[in-house]
C-alpha cells in the first residue's frame, strides 16, 4: 500500500496536482478532545507527533502541501479543506491512506456531500480488518465515488493538466 501511495504522490506532483495531507490527533493534555472521543478511542494512541499521528518521512511532504490537523475521521469535518479545494477550483478528490472503514470512508462521504468527485485507488488504502476493508470499498464505490485500479488513477492524474489560474 505504501509504495502505491508514493507512486501516486510522485505522479500527482509531476502533473502539478495539489496535494494535501491530514493527521488526526490531540494535544498532550487532551484539552481539545471531547469526552466522547476519549471514551471511545485510546487517548495515548491519538497524541499529536507520536507514532500513528505523524506523517511518514518517506512521504516527503513539501512546503506547498498543506498539513491539515483533524479531530475526527473526516478530513472535511471542522477543517478548512473544503475551502482550500474550492479556492483552487478543484472538483475531484483522490483519497488515500488508512483506515478504509474509518477515515477513508468518512472523508469520501464528506467529499461527496460537498459535491466533489471522489476517487479511491484501491491499492492505496488499507484497514486493520480485511472484511471491513472490502465492505467499505464496496460501499464507497456504490455510494460516494469511484474505487479504481492504481494504473487507471495514475493515467487520470497524468491527463488532468491542473492549473490554479483563472480561465481567460
Amino acid at each position: 500500500m505504501f509504495e502505491a501511495i508514493l507512486k501516486t504522490l510522485d505522479v500527482a506532483r509531476t502533473a502539478g496536482v495539489p496535494v494535501f495531507f491530514t493527521s488526526m490527533g490531540y494535544h498532550e493534555n487532551q484539552h481539545d478532545a471531547s469526552h466522547t472521543i476519549t471514551a471511545k478511542w485510546p487517548a495515548a494512541a491519538m497524541i499529536l507527533d507520536r507514532p500513528g499521528t505523524s506523517l511518514a518521512p518517506r512521504l516527503e511532504r513539501r512546503d506547498d502541501e498543506p498539513l491539515i490537523l483533524k479531530r475526527r475521521q473526516s478530513a472535511f469535518f471542522d477543517t478548512p479543506l473544503a475551502s482550500y479545494l474550492i479556492g483552487r477550483r478543484i472538483d475531484t478528490t483522490i483519497v488515500v491512506g488508512m483506515s478504509t472503514s474509518g477515515c477513508i470512508r468518512s472523508t469520501c462521504e464528506s467529499a461527496f456531500n460537498y459535491d466533489f468527485r471522489v476517487i479511491v485507488p484501491e491499492e492505496c488504502v488499507g484497514d486493520r480488518c480485511a472484511r471491513a476493508h472490502a465492505a467499505n470499498l464496496f460501499d464507497i464505490d456504490n455510494l460516494f465515488g469511484d474505487v479504481m485500479k492504481l494504473d487507471d488513477v495514475l493515467a487520470y492524474l497524468k491527463s488532468v493538466g491542473y492549473t490554479d489560474q483563472p480561465d481567460d
